[in-house]
């Protein structure tokens, strides 16, 4: 019923940005959301960013949030903010000349002559399946994945598996692909360390001579139960038994998790509202099978996946590529991964994720936001003319 209910609303938003087509469309305008107006972040927040800082003025940038209030600061960069669910946010849309955000979600928005829809998506690599790929999906729904896809002028991917295999096949889509890497992911390859680890430090008071451990693992489908936590003390003695600093344990929740860890030996950095400055400072991250691997990857530091529930999850979910392929350290328990930690060789490591990059195709180069920009800029202000 819900899934009917869903569909019924597409089809009447439809409606109303149908007759909403008798505004034009606005040159310059470009209207950003991302994890459905939760955040300003992700793949969209940095577009934003470089459209702001390397054309100055030249675009009406217009963020969508559920709570624009507390985004109130992004009007002294000239940026304008509207409430998510709200009629001015589909007069945006509508008259907007592109439209970006990064899960989709352009099913209820008809594609008008000389506008884009930009799907940027929240990650990369081969690892969890999603959308199409996901078995629990009813036909409504995928009939809406599909309505997405037929509404979407490009998708922007990180590798050249994404392109060819994840993209069709997970998203249903068949249009053009722009192979320019995540966007998000420039800050992690010619972002400045140094200066975003005194922020994050700053921000969480930590003191410069601790390294940073990072848990971030993904969501579930069942968000009622405990997230697995590692045994913190454990792995921060094997941590410093291997590389012989002090380190802080940080964990970052999935913005989809309605359950919270209940371990109090940690800093909680899931309000923390950029998560490319957490991966670019913290010195080791362990995951499970959240995309964060992909983009951490880049880095070459350690990156660990702890995967108590990994048979449960396969059966579930599954994988694009089977999990062992993909070279990182996979550990079911905890004695696993304290091993894993203590014996970890880095040389081995960063040979291992050269390969994965290089096995799927590599398309973060540390460009994107500079590829996408001129796009954008060549299209709002028809240079080609």
């Amino acid at each position: 019923m819900k899934a009917k209910l869903k569909l019924f609303a597409i089809y009447i938003l439809r409606m109303i940005m149908n007759i909403l087509h008798i505004f034009p469309v606005k040159k310059g305008r470009i209207i950003f959301f991302s994890f459905h107006g939760k955040q300003y972040s992700c793949s969209p927040k940095y577009i934003s960013e470089y459209l702001s800082e390397n054309f100055p003025g030249q675009f009406e940038i217009i963020w969508a949030f559920r709570e624009p209030e507390k985004f109130a600061f992004l009007k002294e960069k000239g940026i304008k903010t509207v409430k998510y669910a709200s009629f001015m946010r589909l007069y945006y849309e509508s008259t907007a000349q592109v439209s970006i955000n990064n899960i989709g979600s352009f099913s209820w928005i008809p594609l008008r002559k000389n506008q884009l829809h930009i799907n940027t998506w929240h990650g990369g690599g081969c690892y969890k399946k999603t959308s199409l790929g996901e078995s629990r999906n009813s036909d409504i729904m995928n009939k809406t994945l599909l309505m997405t896809a037929q509404e979407t002028s490009y998708m922007i991917s990180s590798s050249r598996f994404s392109t060819e295999y994840v993209i069709p096949n997970d998203f249903g889509y068949k249009g053009d692909v722009l192979n320019i890497g995540l966007p998000r992911n420039d800050i992690l390859i010619n972002g400045d360390r140094n200066s975003v680890s005194e922020k994050v430090r700053k921000h969480f008071d930590i003191p410069p001579n601790e390294d940073i451990i990072l848990y971030a693992p993904t969501w579930r489908y069942d968000n009622a139960e405990e997230i697995v936590m590692p045994d913190i003390e454990e792995v921060k003695k094997s941590y410093e038994k291997r590389f012989g600093k002090k380190c802080v344990f940080i964990f970052r929740a999935h913005s989809w998790m309605l359950c919270k860890a209940s371990s109090e030996n940690f800093i909680d950095g899931s309000d923390y509202p950029d998560m490319q400055e957490l991966l670019l400072t913290c010195d080791m991250l362990l995951s499970d099978y959240s995309s964060c691997i992909w983009d951490y990857s880049l880095t070459y530091r350690p990156c660990l996946l702890f995967t108590p529930d990994l048979d449960k999850y396969v059966e579930e979910r599954g994988f694009d590529i089977d999990i062992m392929r993909w070279g990182f350290p996979v550990c079911r328990t905890m004695k696993e991964l304290n091993e894993q930690i203590c014996n970890f060789d880095m040389d081995d490591f960063r040979a291992k994720m050269k390969k994965h990059q290089e096995d799927l195709g590599n398309y973060d180069t540390g460009v994107s936001c500079e590829k996408l920009g001129k796009l954008l800029y060549d299209f709002c202000f028809d240079v080609a003319e």
